[in-house]
């Protein structure tokens, strides 16, 4: 059983001489300084096994660390710790796996508006300086694919089947529909209205 002084004088083997050995960053390092620098004072005694270690990380959750990043990167140091532990035969039995970490709901990123995503397919296929004739053609060729697909949701593979004949334009009938037929998922035919 790990705990009290032991504890202490392993907290800081790992922290500051095996840091130092592996050539950690600085920044890694305070990375564990701050994610383990309580766990003694929460422990008061106590030895260090998987339940204390569960109960430290349910502590630290409840004052402040809250952003699910910040709640992965505490079982992440804590287990790192125990793996040390273990192989440097602090402790006899590796109890990482028992060290829960917890589902946290990461939100997803905003998805980008027409506008955001039309200025980006702009940049990406703008001709450089040294770009020649070839390279300034197929920009010009993606650049059009892209903005098509941004406004028809096409995938990939249905815009690259897209032939002349599959386009249906009446220029003489101003109300006439103007659609594209795809070739959709699982080879179904689909009509599409073609965007202005």
């Amino acid at each position: 059983m790990l705990q009290g002084r032991a504890l202490q004088q392993a907290y800081e083997a790992y922290v500051v001489t095996y840091s130092a050995r592996k050539r950690l960053k600085k920044k890694s390092i305070d990375n564990k300084r701050y994610t383990l620098d309580k766990l003694i004072p929460f422990l008061y005694g106590r030895s260090f096994n998987g339940e204390t270690a569960n109960e430290y990380a349910e502590y630290m959750f409840a004052n402040g660390w809250k952003e699910p990043n910040s709640q992965i990167n505490i079982i992440k140091n804590l287990r790192a710790f125990v793996t040390y532990l273990f192989e440097y035969e602090y402790i006899v039995k590796n109890f990482t796996k028992r060290i829960i970490r917890p589902k946290v709901a990461i939100a997803p990123e905003p998805l980008p508006t027409v506008d955001q995503a039309e200025a980006v397919i702009i940049a990406g296929t703008e001709p450089g300086f040294h770009d020649h004739a070839f390279h300034k053609e197929r920009k010009a060729l993606m650049r059009f694919a892209l903005r098509f697909t941004l406004r028809t949701g096409l995938r990939g593979i249905e815009l690259i089947n897209i032939r002349g004949k599959d386009l249906y334009i009446d220029e003489e009938d101003p109300h006439a529909s103007k659609v594209f037929l795809i070739a959709a998922k699982g080879g179904v035919p689909q009509w599409q209205p073609l965007p202005l």
